[in-house]
């Protein structure tokens, strides 16, 4: 009408429309997607991330051997530890003779236990976490072996209680061997790992492409960014989850009670430093929620 100002819209200027969250350009198209392709999209990066999420933790962890027999022999100086290794050496010691076992079996495993706690068995220990990452995580090792110096302490051990016997000694080249576990004591992860390791590199590069799409396609970054930090925080739960039951049912096919003893026992701290992993994870995508949160009304105001 004459004499009053019509409004002027954005697309009659030759400008970009307006949406909820501000002008758009170049992400015009994919501002206009249906709420549940965004959602789809969340579902897909939050699988993904957990894969990343896992494949970290596996190459820091197992794979890492300098780093699992750092951690491995802490736990095997354990006095559980110590005693299931006890327990297997008698048994491979005496095993062929159940009378004898009978009645000292128990003093036996209590002063082999005793043994491999002193200084001068800490070396064994090593050796047999040396020897299981490459049998758990490479499939490389196919035995467990006490070997030579630690392996006659043990065997003089056991015929000091029972002096009138000789243990079933095994050598290898002229020194006195004790195998402890065979495979099919401990089952391999070797497939899984290495399917882990590539699944990982994968996942971990889409996971964030997937991220970035979700933070540039949203209507507004702050938006975005609370999507992305949705995904984020739900595959840190999701991945803590599925690897706590990943790892009961590892340890629950392992045939062997003191070798159940020995995988379940290193498992648990590394069980735990991916929780705390999982943790910083969800911390960081909880912070960016946060600020996407307190943001989400400045692109409308700008």
């Amino acid at each position: 009408m004459p004499g009053k100002d019509v409004p002027v819209t954005a697309k009659d200027s030759g400008g970009a429309p307006w949406t909820a969250g501000g002008r758009t350009g170049v992400s015009a198209q994919i501002h206009a997607w249906p709420r549940w392709a965004f959602r789809m999209l969340i579902v897909i990066a939050v699988v993904l991330l957990a894969v990343a999420n896992i494949a970290v933790w596996v190459n820091l962890s197992f794979v890492n051997a300098s780093r699992f027999v750092d951690t491995a022999v802490g736990v095997l100086q354990h006095e559980d530890m110590r005693h299931a290794i006890a327990q297997k050496s008698v048994d491979k010691l005496m095993g062929d003779r159940p009378a004898v076992l009978q009645v000292v079996e128990h003093a036996m495993v209590n002063a082999v236990t005793d043994l491999l706690g002193t200084p001068a068995l800490q070396d064994a220990l090593r050796t047999i976490a040396s020897q299981l990452q490459p049998m758990l995580i490479t499939g490389e090792k196919p035995t467990i072996t006490i070997e030579s110096r630690a392996a006659e302490a043990i065997v003089r051990t056991v015929q000091a209680v029972a002096p009138g016997e000789t243990p079933a000694v095994q050598r290898s080249g002229g020194a006195v061997t004790i195998e402890l576990f065979a495979r099919r004591d401990i089952p391999s992860l070797a497939p899984y790992v290495n399917a882990i390791q590539w699944a990982g590199i994968v996942s971990g590069v889409v996971g964030v492409g997937l991220l970035a799409l979700l933070t540039w396609g949203s209507p507004g970054w702050p938006l975005g960014l609370r999507r992305a930090a949705l995904a984020v925080m739900s595959a840190a739960v999701a991945s803590g989850i599925l690897i706590l039951i990943l790892g009961l049912g590892f340890i629950s096919q392992v045939p062997d009670a003191s070798a159940k003893t020995i995988v379940s026992g290193v498992y648990r701290p590394f069980a735990v430093q991916f929780l705390v992993q999982s943790a910083i994870l969800f911390l960081v995508g909880l912070v960016a929620w946060v600020v996407g949160w307190r943001r989400r009304g400045l692109v409308a105001r700008d």
